[in-house]
């Protein structure tokens, strides 16, 4: 039994030959891999093809360097690298579509690495270009047994100085490189809401933004696979640096964090607009000052007959429009199909006389379709006489309908009471939508506007 005991012992210290298993040793000496091209070169030869995906022959020996500032540890980026030309002021970046997980642990943000182009493809999305492998008509990932033959590591890794922007600044030549903006907050709407933990979140939660020097908006973009996506999103105003991107649907620009440390919110002060504020009464009012439900109006001629005022600020065609469904009328407006690069777009309401009114409440209802922006506010004027640039407004604090992405709304969502018991006046009533076609077109349709007294 011993002897059987020895025998088995020593097949087990000879099947251990160092010969057959080895561990893993890390690069100790620097690559001798210079590159030859640059990132904007290569994306300029698919343009220059005039085709979608452009493919680099097998005995091209075009090298390109570039630095990593994607990563994918924290699950906000999945089997994608995303690399910039220049450690800072860069020009331009690209996506390589890896079949590989824990990408970080080999490419880590700011490591220096050289891509070899020989047999890989290119393509792009709205200014979104991404690297890999043909496959029939499409790039797809390269395989994880090929990737040591494209991506070669340097020793060296840097750290990737953000490139400060302001949101006006956007541009398609900026996609996929490391920007820094100033000044933001996430908007009143998305307070104590998570990064991509709601019900609504399917594969990403997007969060408004807004730079308050600029009073314009973008999008914090997160997975909902990320590890961070049930954290709530930070108040107070301060910094975000992330990689900029466009949606899923390429139509607007979005922010992705490689974690939420790279947010740093320093300040608890906020630049909220000044909102028109009366206390709300508990009574219940019963006499209406005014009711509209479009039911009765035909064309726009009824619409200025009962004292509405629809007008686009730029001239432009675009335009709030009755429609009709289910035997419900309303009306509708959406920079969609208008070519309107700036569209301001107002519905005001005929003048309400509230003189000795009391405790007067406005409501009305909204539903959000192809929601891909905040779009629509209402404001209240007290000094309107026709012309709506030369008035006077105060924003109203609403609540507006939000919409699926790709999709419509079945129900209305209504406003809740906003109280005007301070106004003993006449005053209007302005729906304001500011779009933009082909970037921010969501669809609103109004309907019920209802201001009531005691």
């Amino acid at each position: 039994m011993k002897n059987i005991f020895y025998f088995f012992a020593f097949l087990l210290l000879n099947s251990c030959e160092p010969e057959e298993f080895s561990i893993p040793v890390p690069d100790r000496i620097e690559t001798e891999m210079v590159s030859n091209s640059k990132i904007d070169v290569i994306k300029n030869i698919l343009l220059q093809s005039g085709e979608t995906i452009y493919e680099f022959p097998l005995e091209d020996n075009t090298v390109v360097e570039g630095y990593v500032i994607s990563s994918d540890e924290t699950g906000n980026f999945y089997k994608s690298l995303i690399i910039q030309d220049k450690i800072e002021n860069p020009t331009c970046g690209v996506e390589i579509l890896l079949d590989k997980n824990d990408l970080f642990t080999l490419y880590n943000p700011g490591r220096k690495i050289y891509l070899k182009l020989a047999g890989l493809a290119i393509s792009q999305n709205n200014g979104n270009f991404f690297l890999g492998y043909l496959n029939l008509s499409e790039v797809v990932s390269i395989p994880e047994s090929l990737i040591h033959q494209h991506l070669i590591r340097s020793l060296q890794t840097e750290e990737i100085q953000p490139k400060k922007i302001d949101i006006d600044d956007f541009d398609l030549f900026k996609i996929n490189t490391f920007v820094q903006l100033e000044n933001v907050q996430f908007s009143l709407d998305e307070l104590g809401k998570s990064y991509a933990g709601e019900i609504f979140d399917q594969y990403s939660g997007e969060r408004e933004i807004i730079q308050c020097n600029n009073k314009l908006s973008a999008f914090v973009s997160t997975s909902s696979f990320a590890n961070f996506r049930s954290h709530i999103v930070p108040n107070g105003t301060g910094t975000i640096s992330g990689i900029l991107r466009k949606d899923y649907y390429g139509e607007k620009y979005v922010i992705v964090l490689n974690n939420p440390s790279y947010l740093n919110f320093n300040s608890e002060s906020r630049c909220d607009p000044v909102y028109f504020n009366c206390q709300l009464s508990k009574e219940n009012n019963k006499n209406i000052l005014f009711f509209e439900n479009f039911e009765e109006i035909k064309n726009a001629k009824e619409l200025t007959e009962k004292g509405w005022i629809n007008e686009n600020i730029f001239l432009g065609n675009g335009k709030f429009e009755r429609k009709v469904s289910d035997g419900n009328a309303f009306m509708r407006i959406s920079a969609y199909g208008t070519g309107e690069n700036t569209l301001e777009a107002w519905l005001v309401s005929p003048k309400i006389d509230a003189t000795l009114k009391e405790n007067s409440q406005l409501s009305f209802q909204t539903r959000a379709n192809f929601d891909n922006a905040k779009l629509l506010s209402v404001w209240i004027s007290t000094n309107f006489e026709g012309n709506i640039t030369s008035a006077d407004w105060e924003q109203l604090d609403v609540k507006i309908s939000v919409g699926p992405r790709g999709g419509t709304n079945i129900h209305f969502v209504s406003s809740g009471q906003i109280s005007l018991s301070c106004l003993q006046k006449s005053f209007v009533i302005g729906f304001k939508y500011v779009g933009s076609d082909p970037s921010k077109t969501t669809t609103y349709d109004l309907d019920q506007i209802l201001i009531t007294s005691d």
